[in-house]
């Protein structure tokens, strides 16, 4: 009898794990339209990768992200950086801009915005669609042909 119950637990936790795990890929994040949001973030540059910043300086993000009816971003808004407060991004107007248009997330993965500093953010939507959360995906020090990022960036943006 121990070796049945035995026998359909692990039946039944297999058979979800396989269900679970199609589910999670089947999952898109698709790139919203005309979309606006407030955002948030806290980074902490990383301990082992090289970077201008000492390891573990703390950086602080709060402002608008907006996509346009082509998800085309715009980010606005100010960092602390280290204890420097500062408009984010370079130009007239300040902020940053997409280089192209959101790249939709798939087989569940992120959705991915390159930014105009050379950074990136993979975000993933919650099921009513007024919020993204979000994590630096590529770091603006990092060369093109590395995927480590020298800080730990998440946040996220409500709709407004």
């Amino acid at each position: 009898m121990k070796r049945l119950v035995a026998a359909v637990t692990i039946t039944v936790a297999l058979g979800w794990s396989a269900l679970a795990s199609a589910q999670a890929t089947s999952i898109t994040t698709t790139c919203p339209t005309n979309f606006s949001c407030a955002f948030s973030a806290a980074e902490t540059m990383s301990l082992v990768a090289p970077g201008p910043k000492a390891a573990g300086t703390p950086d602080v993000f709060l402002g608008y992200m907006v996509f346009d009816g082509s998800s085309n971003v715009t980010l606005t808004g100010l960092a602390n950086l280290n204890g420097k407060v500062q408009i984010i991004g370079t130009g007239t107007p300040q902020g940053l801009t997409s280089t192209s248009p959101c790249a939709n997330g798939t087989n569940g993965q992120p959705a991915t915005i390159s930014l105009s500093d050379s950074s990136a953010i993979s975000f993933v939507i919650d099921s009513t669609g007024t919020e993204l959360q979000f994590i630096l995906s590529k770091d603006p020090n990092t060369s093109a042909s590395s995927t480590v990022a020298n800080g730990v960036r998440v946040g996220v943006c409500r709709k407004q």
